[in-house]
C-alpha cells in the first residue's frame, strides 16, 4: 500500500476507534490487528500479513475467528466472548497460515473505544514459533505496555552489547547492524551512573536495581528503572521506561492533596487510624465536633478510647468487619454507627472510619415506635368497639385502656342520661380503696354527678385539667371538704376530664386522677380514644334501640297477622248476615213481618260492622294522637242505666244475672268528661263479660272515691290466665285465641281511652273464678257553657238547586242519588277529580259532594284546582277513609264540611241543608 493510500486508511480507521496513531506505524517485530465490535478485521499491518503469507486485501473485512481452524479454534472462540465484553486478555494461540501451517503466537488483546462505547479491539501478535530468539518470552507475562516501554539487553562481562530483543531496538534507538560493532552499554547509560555499576560488577553482586537516566533519541535523557542480573558469562540488563510512572506519581501527589482537602472539609465525621494497632493519626473537623475533644487529644489516642461498646473492643469489630452495619457504638452518651473503608498509601495500610451520629435517628425511631404502638392501641380499640355489645363492657374497657396509658392514675368512666353523669366503672383504686370508701360512706358505682356549668354551656373542650375550673368547691355530689379528703387519701395531684361525645351529643365522661405532679398526658391519644368510645356507645345505644324496635315490629307483625285473620272472621260474620238477608228480601212471596225481621237483621249486622270499623278508626286516631275528647257535664248513673236496659235482654237470654250496682246517694253525681267515651269503655267491658261468663252473674256500676269515681265490671266467668293479663291490653292482641274471642281491640281502646280521660285502668282476675275491671275517672270541674239551640224544621225542597256528586263507585253514587231524590235537587255526576274540575269550570253548582279517594285525580287535588278558579264554591268532602288527619286536611284545603262513610241520610241532609239554604 502506498504512503498516500496508507494515510487515507489510517484517517478512515481513526474515525471508527480511538487509538494513538503511533501504534499503527508498521512494526516488523510483531503483528497488529484491529477489529470492530463484531471482530471483523478493519486493520492489519504488513508484519502479520507476511507471517501468515496473506496479502492485506485477503484479511481486511474477514472475521478474526475464520483464521483459526485447528485444535485451538474452540478455545479461540471462547476467548472471543471475553474480547467482545471489552476485557483485556493475554494467552498463547496457534493460527493457520495461508499454506496451512500452524504459527504460534503470544496474543495480547485490549479493548478500543469511540465516544465512550466499545468499538473493537487491538490485538498484538508476537511470533514465538522460533523459541531460540524468544527465550525469555516463553517464561514471562507481558501486557501491551510491556512491549512498548521495556527491553532486555544481554552484554558480556565488559558490558559490551551481545543481543537486544527486537522489540526494544526502537526504544533504545539502536540499529541492529550496530550490535556487531560491540556497542558498550555505557554509551547509552548516563555517565554519572557508571561508577556505581562498575562497583556492582567489581563486588560480584548478583543484582543491581536503580533509577537511572539513559540517553536515547538524539541523546535525550529519560528516567528508566534498571535491573542488572549477573549470569555465568554475561549480564542481563532490563530497562523499564519510568516516564509514565513519574507522571503517575505527580498525579498521585495531586490526588493526595485533593483527598486531604476533601477529608478535612467533609460534612461526615472521619478518622484515620493505622491498620495494626488502631492508633488515630488524623481526624477531620466534623469528627472533632462529634467526639467533643481537642484535635491534640484525639490524635495519638487509640480508637477503643474514643468509640466504645458494651462488650468487645471497637477495634476487634473493625478487624472482623462483621455486623458493623446494624451495630450501635458509643461516643460518650451518644449512639453512633460506623462504616470502615481500607486504604493504602505507599504500601502502608490504614483504616478510614466514617461516623454517623445516630442519637437523633434513635429519637425519631423511638417516636416512630411510640406512634406505631399508639396506632396499634387505637386499632385494637376500634376492633373491640366494633364487636362489643354490652354498655358495661364498654365502660370497663375505657377504664382499663386509659389506665394502661397512665398507670399511676385512677380512671372513672361515666354514662350520661341526658341530665346527669352516672359512674359506671372505676380502675386503679387498690390499697387506698378502703380509706376512700370510708370517706365516701357510699358506693361509687351508680353515683350521679352533675355536669359542670362550663361543660353544659359550651362545646366539647377535649381533655381539660379540672383544677383550672375551680373544682376545689367540690366535684359532683361530693362537697369540697370531702373531695379534698379523697384526693389527699388517694395522693391525687391533678384531675383531668374528657367528655365522651359523638355528633355533638354528650354520651359520657372520662375522669383521670393522676398521682404524678405535672403529668404529661398524651392529649391527642386520649381524645382520639374518647372519640372511638363515643362512636361505640352511640352504636351500642342504637343497636339496643333497633333490637327493641325489631322485637316490637316482629311482635306487632304477629299481632297484626292474628288481627287480620280475626278481622276476616269478624267482618265476614256480619257481612254474611247482610248479604244473606238482603237476598231473602228480594223474594216476592215473603210476608211483611218477615221483611221487617230481615231488615232488622241487616240493620243489626250493619251496626256491628260499623262498630268494628269505628274501633279501627279509634286505634288509628289514638296512635296518631289525634283523638279528641268532647267533655260535657252528665250523670254517669243515666249512662250506665241505659247500658243496663240495652244488655239485660242479652244476659237473660243466656241465663246470666246482670246487676247494676250504684248507691242511691251517688245517682245524682254529675261529672265533667267525655260521655260517649265512658259509654264506649263500659260497653266493651260488659260485652267481654257477656262473652266469657257462662254461669253466675255480671255486676257493674261505680263507687265514689273522693274526687273521682271507680267504675267497675265484675263477672264470674272463666278468668284470664296470669300469663295473658298483660298482653290482653296490647293492640291487635286477643291473647290466646283459643280462650279469648273478639277482635282484640276493645280492651286496648278502653285502657287508652281511660288514660286520655285522666283516669286509670286496673285488671284483677283469677282463672276459673272471674275477672274484675276497675276504671278510675276524675269527677272534673264543670266548664261546660250552656248553649240553647232552637231546632229548626229541616227544609229539603231544593228544586232550584244544583249538586255535583263526585264518586268513582257506582253504588255509592246510587245511594246518594236515592237519598237526594225526594229533595227535587238537580244532580250531576263526575267519576273522578279531573271530570269534576272540568264540570265546575263550565257550570255553577250550589254544592259539590267530593269523594277523596279516586283514580286519575284525587279529591284533594280536584278541590284545590276548583277553588283556585272559583274560591266561593261550596264543597263537602265525603270518604270511607276516615283516618286521623283526613278531616283536618280537607278543611285546610277549603272544604266547608266533612262526612264519613257509611253515610246516614239524616246526617247528610242536615249538612247539605246547613250549607245550601
Amino acid at each position: 500500500m502506498s504512503n498516500s493510500l496508507y494515510e487515507q486508511h489510517i484517517k478512515k480507521l481513526l474515525t471508527k476507534v480511538d487509538i494513538n496513531p503511533e501504534i499503527l506505524i508498521d512494526n516488523k517485530y510483531f503483528g497488529i490487528i484491529i477489529t470492530d465490535e463484531k471482530e471483523n478485521i478493519i486493520h492489519v499491518n504488513n508484519s502479520f500479513c507476511k507471517l501468515l503469507q496473506y496479502n492485506e486485501g485477503e484479511l481486511l473485512g474477514s472475521n478474526l475467528n475464520e483464521h483459526n481452524e485447528n485444535q485451538d479454534s474452540l478455545f479461540f472462540k471462547e476467548k472471543s466472548k471475553i474480547r467482545q465484553q471489552g476485557i483485556s486478555d493475554y494467552y498463547k494461540i496457534s493460527i493457520q497460515s495461508k499454506d496451512r501451517k500452524n504459527i504460534r503466537f503470544i496474543l495480547n488483546t485490549n479493548p478500543l473505544y469511540k465516544n465512550g462505547k466499545l468499538a473493537g479491539s487491538l490485538g498484538i501478535f508476537i511470533n514465538i514459533t522460533d523459541t531460540n530468539s524468544c527465550l525469555e518470552l516463553n517464561s514471562s507475562s507481558h501486557n501491551f505496555t510491556d512491549f512498548l516501554s521495556q527491553t532486555v539487553v544481554f552484554t558480556d562481562n565488559d558490558f559490551n552489547i551481545l543481543n537486544i530483543e527486537k522489540h526494544g531496538l526502537n526504544f533504545l534507538d539502536i540499529k541492529e547492524k550496530n550490535i556487531k560493532n560491540k556497542i558498550n552499554i555505557f554509551n547509552i547509560i548516563d555517565k554519572k551512573h557508571k561508577p556505581e555499576i562498575e562497583l556492582f560488577a567489581k563486588n560480584n553482586e548478583q543484582d543491581y536495581k536503580a533509577l537511572i537516566k539513559v540517553n536515547i533519541l538524539n541523546q535525550q535523557g529519560i528516567d528508566v528503572f534498571c535491573n542488572i542480573v549477573k549470569q555465568p558469562d554475561s549480564y542481563k540488563i532490563n530497562f523499564t521506561d519510568l516516564s509514565q510512572f513519574t507522571e503517575l506519581k505527580q498525579r498521585f501527589a495531586r490526588s493526595e492533596e485533593q483527598y486531604k482537602l476533601i477529608f478535612q472539609k467533609s460534612q461526615s465525621a472521619l478518622l484515620l487510624f493505622d491498620y495494626e494497632g488502631g492508633k488515630v493519626f488524623d481526624a477531620n473537623d466534623a469528627s472533632v465536633k462529634l467526639i467533643n475533644k481537642n484535635l491534640t487529644e484525639i490524635i495519638g489516642s487509640n480508637i477503643n478510647n474514643i468509640i466504645t461498646t458494651n462488650n468487645k473492643t471497637t477495634f476487634e469489630y473493625i478487624k472482623e468487619s462483621k455486623n458493623l452495619k446494624n451495630r450501635l457504638f458509643n461516643i460518650g452518651t451518644k449512639k453512633v454507627k460506623i462504616a470502615v473503608s481500607f486504604i493504602e498509601f505507599y504500601s502502608k495500610k490504614y483504616y478510614q472510619l466514617s461516623i454517623i451520629d445516630y442519637s437523633n435517628i434513635i429519637k425519631k425511631e423511638e417516636k416512630s415506635e411510640v406512634i406505631k404502638n399508639e396506632l396499634k392501641f387505637l386499632s385494637k380499640t376500634a376492633q373491640y368497639f366494633l364487636q362489643v355489645t354490652s354498655s358495661i363492657d364498654i365502660f370497663a374497657y375505657i377504664c382499663k385502656s386509659i389506665h394502661s396509658i397512665i398507670p399511676d392514675s385512677y380512671v372513672l368512666a361515666s354514662s350520661f342520661n341526658g341530665k346527669k353523669l352516672i359512674i359506671e366503672h372505676i380502675k386503679g383504686i387498690n390499697k387506698e380503696k378502703n380509706n376512700i370508701l370510708k370517706l365516701l360512706d357510699k358506693p361509687l358505682i351508680g353515683e350521679e354527678i352533675d355536669l359542670m356549668d362550663f361543660r353544659s354551656t359550651s362545646k366539647n373542650l377535649g381533655l381539660v385539667n379540672l383544677d383550672d375550673y375551680n373544682t376545689e368547691k367540690g366535684f359532683g355530689s361530693f362537697p369540697g371538704n370531702i373531695y379534698a379528703s379523697i384526693r389527699k387519701a388517694a395522693n391525687i395531684k391533678a384531675h383531668y376530664s374528657m367528655l365522651i361525645t359523638n355528633n355533638d351529643e354528650i354520651l359520657g365522661n372520662i375522669s383521670i386522677f393522676t398521682k404524678i405532679e405535672n403529668a404529661e398526658l398524651n392529649k391527642e391519644l386520649i381524645e382520639t380514644f374518647s372519640n372511638l368510645a363515643g362512636i361505640a356507645i352511640q352504636k351500642n345505644n342504637l343497636e339496643k334501640k333497633l333490637i327493641i324496635e325489631k322485637e316490637n315490629a316482629e311482635s306487632a307483625d304477629k299481632l297484626k297477622s292474628a288481627f287480620l285473620a280475626n278481622m276476616s272472621h269478624e267482618i265476614r260474620t256480619p257481612m254474611n248476615s247482610i248479604i244473606g238477608f238482603a237476598e231473602m228480601l228480594s223474594k216476592e212471596n215473603i210476608t211483611e213481618s218477615q221483611r221487617k225481621k230481615y231488615f232488622n237483621f241487616i240493620d243489626g249486622s250493619g251496626k256491628v260492622l260499623l262498630n268494628l270499623i269505628d274501633d279501627i278508626i279509634d286505634i288509628s286516631k289514638i296512635e296518631a294522637g289525634e283523638l279528641k275528647l268532647i267533655n260535657t257535664s252528665f250523670k254517669p248513673y243515666i249512662v250506665l242505666k241505659e247500658l243496663f236496659d240495652i244488655f239485660k235482654a242479652n244476659f237473660k237470654e243466656k241465663g246470666i244475672k246482670l246487676k247494676l250496682s250504684i248507691a242511691t246517694a251517688d245517682r245524682e253525681i254529675i261529672i265533667y268528661n267525655d260521655k260517649y267515651r265512658l259509654k264506649q269503655i263500659m260497653t266493651n267491658l260488659i260485652t267481654n263479660a257477656l262473652k266469657f261468663t257462662h254461669k253466675g252473674k255480671v255486676e257493674f256500676g261505680f263507687i265514689k272515691a273522693n274526687t273521682s269515681l271507680d267504675f267497675f265490671v265484675t263477672d264470674t266467668g272463666k278468668g284470664i290466665p296470669k300469663l295473658l293479663q298483660e298482653s290482653v291490653f296490647s293492640r291487635f292482641n286477643r291473647g290466646n285465641s283459643s280462650q279469648i274471642q273478639g277482635n282484640g281491640l276493645g280492651l286496648s281502646i278502653s285502657k287508652q281511652l281511660a288514660e286520655l280521660m285522666n283516669g286509670s285502668f286496673k285488671l284483677t282476675s283469677e282463672e276459673n273464678k272471674g275477672t274484675s275491671f276497675t276504671i278510675n275517672i276524675p269527677i272534673g270541674k264543670n266548664e261546660e257553657k250552656k248553649i240553647i239551640i232552637k231546632q229548626k224544621k229541616l227544609d229539603t225542597n231544593w228544586q232550584n238547586k244544583k249538586i255535583l256528586i263526585v264518586d268513582d263507585e257506582e253504588l255509592n253514587f246510587q245511594l246518594l242519588y236515592e237519598i237526594l231524590l225526594e229533595t227535587n235537587v238537580k244532580i250531576t255526576r263526575a267519576s273522578n277529580g279531573k271530570e269534576a274540575v272540568e264540570l265546575c269550570l263550565k257550570t255553577v253548582f250550589d254544592l259539590v259532594l267530593m269523594d277523596i279517594r279516586m283514580p286519575i285525580m284525587d279529591g284533594f287535588t280536584a278541590t284545590s284546582k276548583i277553588l283556585e278558579s272559583k274560591p266561593n264554591q261550596k264543597i263537602i268532602a265525603q270518604t270511607a277513609y276516615a283516618m286521623a288527619g283526613e278531616k283536618e286536611k280537607a278543611i285546610k284545603i277549603g272544604c266547608i264540611d266533612f262526612i264519613t262513610k257509611p253515610i246516614k241520610s239524616n246526617i247528610l241532609l242536615n249538612k247539605i241543608s246547613k250549607n245550601i239554604n
